[in-house]
């Protein structure tokens, strides 16, 4: 894996497939940020791109200690740390 980031950093084709591929990625998570705030269901105390930007790395943070097998925090309990984060950034009561 480590293999293709360093392929697409040297590869103009690669690159521009890397960044459509990112933001078809995060289109979702930016959508439900800015629908929630237009619908007064919650606000954001910082940048709501960034708020996405963070969620998305939590989630990308996970995928090598997965792969390689690496001792983790039970799910549950990460999951938990991530909402209360997002609870907090979004100013939502859980």
């Amino acid at each position: 894996m480590a293999d293709r980031y360093r392929d697409t950093a040297h590869d103009e084709k690669l690159r521009a497939h890397s960044v459509w591929l990112a933001e078809h990625y995060r289109a979702p998570f930016d959508e439900a940020v800015r629908a929630g705030i237009e619908a007064e269901r919650f606000r954001s105390r910082q940048n709501p791109a960034a708020v996405v930007d963070v969620l998305i790395a939590s989630m990308d943070g996970l995928l090598f200690p997965r792969i390689l097998g690496h001792t983790r925090t039970d799910p549950a309990v990460y999951r938990e740390v991530v909402l209360d984060q997002l609870a907090w950034s979004l100013e939502v009561t859980r």
